[in-house]
């Protein structure tokens, strides 16, 4: 009885080294890499579309993330970018550029300087426009054009408008020789043009925004408009 005893207590006892050398062998793996350093993820971000390009704002408040890998097309493109700490009311801007048109997806991830630490992944998608965004707009047409004589001015009216256009260029020579270049809203349906020369042009074309995010707006070719 006494032997069976012992040998029950001599396995236990094995079987307690073996646990504890197990613990000793995680734990000085633990010692032999380190303690796991993350980088912090940007506070706040916001990518913004553009013309075969994109822009991302951001808010840091961790000075160890000093570089930001940005990837896209599965992780065949990529770009680096040096990021700091901004105020709350400062943020920072970095900017992609030659990009594809068309949905692209981005996977954004912070390092330390020496590239040692990374922060946790953010992946974004969006859309980004180009020539074949350009291809389908439309240049507004005018009506309702008439010149007046007494005042020197034309008058006329945008006939109709199209998604996503926000406005016009116009530009002429008034009759006191001055090059008039000028902005308009598409609110402004109507518009006068004063000192305007008889038998002058003028000639315009209409601004598109492709989404009320995007960084960089479209315009359709100048339309030359002899007035009669």
């Amino acid at each position: 009885m006494k032997t069976k005893i012992t040998t029950i207590l001599s396995v236990i006892i094995l079987i307690l080294v073996s646990a504890c050398s197990d613990m000793n062998e995680l734990h000085d793996k633990y010692l032999i890499n380190g303690e796991t350093i993350y980088i912090a993820k940007f506070d706040s971000m916001y990518l913004y579309p553009g013309r075969e390009r994109a822009m991302l704002k951001y808010w840091l408040s961790d000075p160890k993330a000093q570089k930001c890998v940005i990837k896209w097309a599965l992780g065949t493109d990529s770009i680096i970018k040096d990021i700091h700490v901004t105020p709350l009311n400062q943020p920072g801007y970095l900017f992609i550029e030659n990009l594809n048109e068309g949905s692209i997806s981005f996977d954004i991830i912070n390092r330390d300087a020496n590239y040692k630490f990374a922060s946790v992944k953010d992946s974004y998608t969006l859309t980004v426009y180009g020539d074949n965004f350009q291809a389908t707009l439309l240049n507004v047409s005018i009506k309702n054009l008439k010149y007046n004589t007494l005042k020197s001015e034309i008058s006329y009216t945008w006939s109709g408008s199209y998604d996503n256009s926000i406005g016009y260029q116009l530009k002429y020579t008034n009759n006191l020789g001055i090059s008039v270049d000028t902005l308009l809203s598409e609110a402004n349906r109507n518009i006068i043009l004063k000192q305007f020369p008889a038998g002058g042009s003028f000639e315009y074309r209409t601004l598109y925004l492709p989404e009320p995010t995007a960084i960089d707006t479209f315009y359709t070719d100048f339309k030359k408009v002899v007035v009669p």
